[in-house]
């Protein structure tokens, strides 16, 4: 018997010692074959530093680590960088190493720069899948069943930029600080995927930036049917800097475009959802603002998303009788009325447009107030608008919390009708400015490091 427990002992220890020095052993002909592997699926480059195989820091899972990754373009993007990280690692079922199917338990990325680009011909970066002569089969009944699946119980990828770039429209969008979890199993037909997403968002289009280092962030529960390769939206929760938003529909992603509709809406109307739209480093700290009134945003999109074409837009922004006041400030913003709406009825992005039925608001006694329309967003921006009020300049620091490096005051009295485009301001053609009506500055004062005489205007009136 003691013959036979030492038997025993020796498989056991012959084992453990076996999965132990495995990795080391093979650790090149492992490294060979997932290159190999991976170069013979793509049409990119693809390498690493190093592989390391564990069986024992998730046993009884094995893990698989990659350092320093890189896939690099082809023609005709020949050197681009598609991605690089600097960690992706990954866990498998022991067990599964043994089975022809092997399925995929978890995997994070980390420190990774993804650089994603569309040409002017509409070719991305990241079609790299190498076709086969059976891919047009592989769907069908008679198909062999992949013999890798994702049934994955988590994943993340953390501390990572993502950018994109679209040569025709000329448009960069950028995410930094991505941080991005989830849970699911991709193994199901349909299935639920929970995911909780953080980041920076800026948006350059034509040159023009619409957004810098927004914060967003988003909790979300996803219906995923993989079948008809479309996504639901069940309960989401979403931030824009700290405006709060909720939202349901569906994404569907087809040969060869998407089909989305989206709801969306803020959950409340306290008039702190205007002020969560503005970040932070410019609002400073809202919970203590004192507010009144409403303000909501809602919307909906929805229609084809292509190389040509967008969705439609319907977004609405309206506040009623509003106002502010920060607790440190002596003056107070009141009688705030927004009604703006953003739109696009065709689903050419050329065709979006901005219009500002109404925009007032009061600071002591003074009353502004603007309405108008925003044109050519995405080229060059025309702009149509009318501005009537009364406006003291030195008021502003007073009730809002916004730092000026310079002295600036006196009173500035409006009613102007005005028409231009962006490139004209720019370039100064003078034809394309039209302005109509009257602007007067009283008791205008404007001091800076930058000029030896401060500017000071008693008062002066244009016609």
């Amino acid at each position: 018997m003691k013959k036979f427990y030492k038997i025993i002992l020796g498989i056991i220890f012959f084992l453990f010692l076996s999965l132990l020095i495995a990795p080391v052993l093979f650790q090149d002909k492992i490294i060979s074959l997932v290159k190999k592997t991976a170069n013979k699926n793509l049409n990119a480059k693809i390498d690493f530093s190093d592989v390391n195989l564990n069986f024992f820091s998730d046993f009884p899972n094995a893990s698989i680590g990659i350092e320093n990754i890189s896939i690099i373009n082809t023609e005709p993007f020949e050197g681009d960088t598609l991605i690089f990280a600097k960690g992706i690692n990954g866990t498998i079922k022991l067990t599964d190493l043994f089975r022809e199917k092997k399925s995929l338990n978890s995997f994070s990325i980390d420190n990774a720069k993804i650089n994603i680009l569309t040409n002017l011909q509409g070719i991305a970066n990241y079609d790299i899948t190498k076709s086969t002569t059976n891919e047009k089969n592989e769907e069908t009944e008679n198909s062999k069943p992949s013999s890798f699946e994702f049934s994955i119980d988590s994943y993340s990828i953390t501390n990572s930029e993502i950018k994109y770039y679209d040569e025709k429209s000329k448009t960069t969008i950028l995410l930094e600080n991505f941080n991005h979890n989830g849970r699911g199993d991709f193994s199901q037909k349909n299935s639920e995927l929970k995911t909780t997403t953080n980041s920076s968002v800026s948006i350059v289009m034509e040159g023009t930036n619409y957004a810098k280092e927004q914060k967003i962030s988003l909790d979300a529960l996803l219906g995923m049917d993989l079948i008809n390769k479309k996504f639901s939206f069940l309960k989401n929760e979403a931030k824009l800097n700290n405006l709060p938003l909720v939202f349901d529909g569906f994404v569907k992603v087809n040969d060869h475009n998407q089909e989305i509709s989206i709801n969306f809406k803020t959950p409340s109307s306290d008039f702190k959802n205007f002020l969560g739209l503005i970040p932070e480093t410019y609002a400073k700290n809202v919970s203590n603002v004192k507010t009144s009134g409403n303000f909501s945003v809602s919307g909906k999109i929805e229609g084809i998303l292509d190389q040509m074409t967008i969705p439609n837009i319907n977004i609405a922004l309206s506040s009623e009788n509003a106002s502010f006041k920060y607790p440190e400030l002596p003056k107070s913003v009141k009688n705030i009325y927004i009604n703006t709406t953003i739109k696009n009825t065709t689903g050419k992005i050329d065709n979006t447009f901005v219009t500002i039925d109404n925009l007032s608001f009061k600071i002591d006694e003074d009353v502004f107030s603007g309405n108008g329309n925003i044109h050519n967003l995405t080229t060059n921006p025309l702009i149509n608008a009318k501005l009537k009020g009364t406006l003291n300049l030195a008021n502003l620091t007073k009730a809002y919390p916004v730092k000026l490096d310079n002295d600036l005051s006196g009173i500035l009295k409006a009613n102007l009708q005005t028409k231009f485009d962006v490139n004209a301001i720019k370039n100064n053609i003078i034809n394309r400015i039209k302005n109509n009506g009257t602007v007067q500055i009283n008791d205008f004062l404007y001091s800076s490091n930058d000029i030896v005489n401060s500017i000071n205007i008693k008062k002066s009136k244009v016609n």
